[in-house]
């Protein structure tokens, strides 16, 4: 999650009226990498909400294997993010730090970001392995 919008414009990533009317707005857009590239997932109206949307989405994956969360300014934000885990999975490790200047430049302050591993279930790995075994080649 982004708290303003301006980094996002002057990366190229959105235009300026989208970038006016969502701050306007107090838009938070919620983020997603997936293969390498950032997608929109959704946007709330206040960061609250914002970070209560990506837990409640995180929340879909459990059981959890581990986690880790990354800010650029806000430690605080950081501090819930991690106690709201813990209370998914009491258990989980938690690796927390900050962002590099590289992210935060596209970022911008006030961002929040966290990755979840969700637990592998031992039979649905086996289930996959044979699945997608070779066939057998008989000499």
């Amino acid at each position: 999650m982004v708290d303003t919008l301006e980094y996002l414009r002057r990366g190229g990533r959105i235009g300026r009226a989208q970038e006016l009317i969502g701050s306007l707005l107090q838009f938070k857009p919620l983020l997603s990498i997936a293969d390498g590239e950032v997608q929109p997932i959704g946007r709330a109206r206040t960061k609250q909400k914002a970070l209560e949307e990506l837990l409640r989405r995180a929340g879909e994956l459990r059981p959890f294997q581990e986690a880790m969360v990354v800010h650029a300014t806000t430690p605080d934000d950081l501090d819930y993010v991690v106690q709201r885990l813990h209370g998914m999975e009491p258990e989980m490790p938690i690796t927390v730090g900050r962002i590099t200047p590289v992210v935060g430049v596209h970022a911008g302050p006030g961002m929040i970001a966290f990755a979840i591993a969700p637990a592998i279930n031992p039979r649905t790995i086996l289930a996959r392995m044979l699945i997608y075994a070779p066939p057998l080649r008989r000499s």
